[in-house]
């Protein structure tokens, strides 16, 4: 966030080529647009409302050529765009495939509350006797020398200054105004409270693409900044215009170091992170980077929390010493296959799960796990594998394990390749009617076309919840899609029974086992919607029946969408 520079440089063009109509200048504002994207993605969205403001005001509909300017802007967008897009195709392609999309509460608890603009950092002193409310990313206090500067540009107004002084002082105020209501976010608060239900910045993520990949509507107080420094400007210069000419030097002078010493907030304090150190020198490290290709596991696995952060980072620190990739990780999106295995339900959690577990690994290019300090049945932090016993027990699975230093690493049996999906496709919702154990009241959500609502089980799975399919009339089915959401994958069917009746009333069970490969297998192929895909032999089915025959003490199940597969004609 502090890659922010192109942005008043790019303003800058944009008015001289209002004042001028200098086509080079566009082509400033262009490059400075493109510069100012690729140094912070944020930006793409946050530039465009100050660029707005500025270009509709230099249209100026009552004078002529403003049709002339239109089609100059117009190219200039379209300039933009076409340069951005190698990129933006990049990033749409990885947010469709990875489901990055924040979540409703998510960018709510990470809107700006009123109080935040009188809220600074602690080093901050003049900030100090201000009443402002803490919140994350919330310290959006501009300067109390800013904003003095800023009120003397408006209290010095006169109907005698120059026309272009005139038009900064109002697009400037009309910048910042707006950036602050849209930095309040979906569900604007003052110092804690709810101020409104709903807000611009709501209705703007159901109308621009890609908004609803921002978490943090309060740094579009950045823009607000931008337009207070105009502003503060405006103000400033009033005030050394003002001055005697010998003193508008000293009097440039103290208002830029009144603003310097006001924001520093005093000197910041770093030392070595000894996690890191410790790393530094891992034998494991070592043996890796020996080792042939294949992905790693470590062990104990973090589960994003503070606490075990930092175990993440120094594990994703190592790759630059051995080179390989890893499963574990820490990012501003997590990988939806760690946190599946780093949540509560996690089959690094069930120990009856390990061998299943292996399986998914090895399916999806895992060779290497490593156990660090995990003796046998010794509770470890969320996420950690409690049975290092079970490992060692998995031997058809396990190539060899090695001592190294303190850690036990085990070298996974390369998998087969997976098997090839048959030619099926779902068939019409309407022709089958749905019965289960429990929650009757939900059994609709399990064809209704919205992957956000689910069918669940109303306790944790205990062995005899099911579902029953009627069909319509008879119809050969090769397979069943029981699709989830990111969310709600801890709450997958630990195993599964399936049996087809035929018309005669002759029963085939076509379907025994666990489902977390194919789960996993999933998670890593089509993370923005998981499911668990079932085939077998197609045969004439009348009625399906699937059997949640596992266990879990704590994850229900749910279904997001049910979907039964023919083959295709």
């Amino acid at each position: 966030m502090l890659m922010t520079g192109w942005m008043p440089l790019g303003l800058a063009a944009l008015h001289r080529w209002s004042r001028s109509g200098s086509r080079w200048a566009l082509a400033g504002f262009a490059a400075s647009y493109v510069l100012q994207v690729l140094s912070n993605g944020y930006t793409l969205y946050f530039f465009a409302l100050p660029a707005a403001v500025v270009a509709l005001s230099a249209l100026r509909l009552r004078e002529p050529g403003w049709r002339r300017r239109l089609v100059e802007l117009g190219g200039t967008g379209v300039a933009i765009v076409a340069a951005l897009a190698p990129v933006l195709h990049l990033y749409l392609r990885v947010r469709e495939e990875q489901g990055l999309v924040r979540g409703a509460e998510e960018i709510r608890d990470f809107g700006a509350d009123l109080g935040s603009f009188l809220h600074a950092a602690p080093g901050i002193v003049s900030a100090h006797w201000l009443p402002g409310f803490a919140k994350p990313e919330g310290e959006l206090f501009p300067g109390l020398v800013t904003v003095i500067l800023a009120a003397v540009a408006w209290a010095t107004w006169r109907r005698d200054e120059s026309a272009d002084r005139r038009r900064a002082r109002r697009l400037y105020t009309i910048i910042a105004a707006l950036a602050a209501v849209l930095a309040l976010g979906v569900a604007p608060t003052a110092w804690g409270r709810p101020l409104l239900p709903t807000a611009p910045y709501g209705w703007l993520l159901h109308v621009i693409p890609g908004l609803d990949g921002l978490r943090v509507p309060a740094r579009l107080a950045v823009v607000l900044t931008l337009g207070l420094a105009v502003l503060a400007g405006l103000g400033g210069a009033w005030l050394v215009e003002q001055a005697r000419r010998v003193a508008r030097g000293p009097l440039v002078a103290l208002l830029a170091a009144a603003i310097v010493l006001e924001g520093y907030p005093g000197p910041t304090i770093t030392k070595p992170l000894g996690l890191l150190e410790r790393h530094r020198d891992d034998p494991v490290n070592a043996w890796l980077a020996q080792a042939p290709p294949g992905a790693v596991l470590q062990l104990p696995f973090g589960d994003g929390t503070p606490r075990t952060v930092l175990t993440d980072l120094a594990y994703q620190w190592a790759i630059a010493k051995h080179g390989h990739p890893i499963v574990n990780g820490y990012s501003g999106y997590g990988s939806p296959l760690a946190r599946f295995l780093a949540r509560q339900g996690s089959p690094l959690q069930e120990i009856e799960r390990t061998a299943e577990l292996l399986e998914l690994l090895r399916s999806i290019g895992v060779r290497y796990v490593v156990a660090r300090n995990l003796p046998p049945y010794r509770e470890t932090p969320a996420g950690a594998w409690r049975a290092l016993t079970e490992l060692r027990a998995a031997t058809s699975q396990l190539e060899r394990e090695e001592r190294v230093g303190t850690a036990s690493v085990f070298t996974l049996r390369e998998a087969a390749p997976p098997p090839t999906a048959s030619a099926l496709s779902a068939i019409a919702p309407a022709t089958f009617r749905v019965e289960t154990s429990q929650g009757e009241s939900r059994v609709a959500l399990l064809t209704d076309g919205d992957l956000d609502s689910r069918w669940v089980s109303a306790s944790p799975q205990r062995g005899a919840d099911w579902l029953r399919i009627d069909l319509a009339q008879p119809l050969v089915i090769g397979g069943v899609e029981l699709a989830l959401q990111q969310r709600t994958v801890s709450e997958y069917p630990r195993e599964l029974v399936i049996v087809a009746r035929d018309a005669r009333g002759g029963e085939t069970e076509v379907y025994r086992g666990g489902t977390l490969v194919m789960l996993g297998r999933s998670l890593v192929s089509s993370p923005a919607a998981p499911a668990i895909r079932i085939e077998w032999e197609p045969r004439e089915t009348r009625e399906l029946r699937i059997e949640a025959t596992g266990r879990s003490a704590c994850c229900r199940w749910s279904v997001h969408e049910l979907r039964l597969l023919a083959p295709v004609r």
